[in-house]
């Protein structure tokens, strides 16, 4: 869901007015103004302002639905944290475990132990035993069953087969 791009301009670092926006990212004020009572920044001055105030320009394309989510592709999930902060870390495992900030407060008390307002982590209950070598079964290798060698010249019992 995109938002309104005037409250995009606005909440973006330091809440810019549409004056400074535009001096920040060289984009002549008039331009700005226009495309602001039209209702739209183009995306080329959504990406020079995003830039100007040290945003991810992807993500403010999609902010301003220039870009829909699901069109944005990301390598994986590992190279994406890659790049994520500590704090921005942080804030989204708060927001996913958090009960009262996600509104699940089921799913969070079972995987945190918590009570309805509160998350107690106890990773210790959540260990899983895991098998030693000794109680883990071997697997079978061999999808065909074993047969007897074949005899060949100089074995017990080998003919020519004439």
């Amino acid at each position: 869901m995109s938002m309104k791009h005037i409250d995009w301009l606005k909440s973006l670092p330091g809440e810019p007015s549409i004056t400074s926006a535009a001096r920040e990212s060289g984009i002549q004020k008039t331009t700005l103004m226009r495309q602001l009572d039209r209702g739209s920044i183009s995306p080329e001055n959504v990406i020079e302002i995003a830039r100007a105030f040290e945003v991810n320009p992807v993500d403010a394309l999609v902010a301003t639905g220039w870009l829909n989510a699901n069109e944005v592709k990301i390598v994986g999930v590992k190279a994406a944290i890659k790049y994520a902060t500590n704090q921005e870390m942080y804030d989204e495992m708060m927001e996913r475990v958090d009960p009262l900030a996600t509104g699940n407060v089921e799913e969070a008390n079972a995987l945190f132990h918590g009570t309805e307002n509160e998350i107690t982590p106890h990773f210790s209950d959540n260990v899983a035993h895991l098998p030693s070598r000794e109680e883990h079964e071997e697997p079978e290798r061999y999808v065909a069953k074993k047969r007897n060698r074949e005899l060949s010249e100089g074995d017990d019992g080998y003919g020519s087969g004439a």
